[in-house]
């Protein structure tokens, strides 16, 4: 199981191979009070017992991408799973999570400052009546992680083998 509490507008999300391809599994929704004012913790800020909480039952190999919403902002889910999805094809486990994060990262950058770009930020302000198009420049944190749950017996034989002093 995975356990998260997530406060304002970073967020994640759970991804799953399904055959060749990434499915999402979850994807937070970020807390605000309104547009374009998250919730956030700090002095004056909101209470951290706000924080949407969430239990999910993943599976081996599942990839978590946790992101500042510098990440959100500027790339559309189905862009992350593009970007993740030739590092999996093929194989089962992602090899280097830190150098898909690094690519993630750099791509939203990129996004965040094409002031042609009907970003999500864009798109809410948008349904918020806000004329706004183009990226948002922000913050932009990216980690990315993949499931890894190990068997009952590795778990026998990691407990049962002895270890020469």
């Amino acid at each position: 199981l995975l356990y998260t509490a997530n406060l304002g507008d970073s967020g994640y999300l759970l991804l799953r191979k399904s055959g060749l391809d990434l499915v999402s599994v979850f994807r937070s929704k970020e807390q605000t009070h309104s547009f374009n004012f998250p919730f956030q913790i700090g002095t004056g800020g909101d209470d951290p017992a706000g924080a949407e909480q969430q239990t999910h039952a993943v599976a081996h190999n599942d990839i978590l991408v946790v992101g500042s919403d510098g990440l959100f902002d500027n790339l559309f889910d189905v862009k992350i799973i593009e970007l993740i999805r030739p590092f999996v094809r093929g194989r089962d486990d992602l090899l280097d999570p830190g150098l898909v994060a690094e690519i993630i990262s750099k791509e939203a950058e990129k996004f965040s400052n094409n002031a042609g770009y009907m970003s999500p930020f864009a798109k809410t302000a948008k349904a918020h009546f806000y004329d706004y198009v183009g990226g948002k420049p922000d913050d932009i944190t990216v980690a990315v992680a993949q499931v890894k749950i190990a068997s009952k017996e590795t778990d026998k034989k990691t407990i049962e083998t002895p270890v020469d002093v």
